[in-house]
């Protein structure tokens, strides 16, 4: 049982909390044999109703020596 759960069962803080939900999606670009380019982005709906949901777009470039 994870953390989050035993929080869920409090009593004044279980009424407040809801299920956190989340997806990424990424993709390897071989730009190179020693050089890749990964696009991603997330999606975070949270667990408290006051909290608006976020998107996160990001990029990773890779380099191997």
């Amino acid at each position: 049982m994870v953390a989050s759960g035993d929080v869920k069962d409090e009593p004044i803080l279980g009424s407040v909390l809801d299920d956190e939900w989340g997806m990424e999606a990424f993709y390897n670009i071989v730009l190179t044999p020693s050089i890749q380019f990964t696009p991603s982005m997330q999606y975070i709906l949270p667990g408290l109703d006051s909290i608006d949901h976020s998107t996160i777009l990001a990029a990773r470039l890779q380099i191997y020596f």
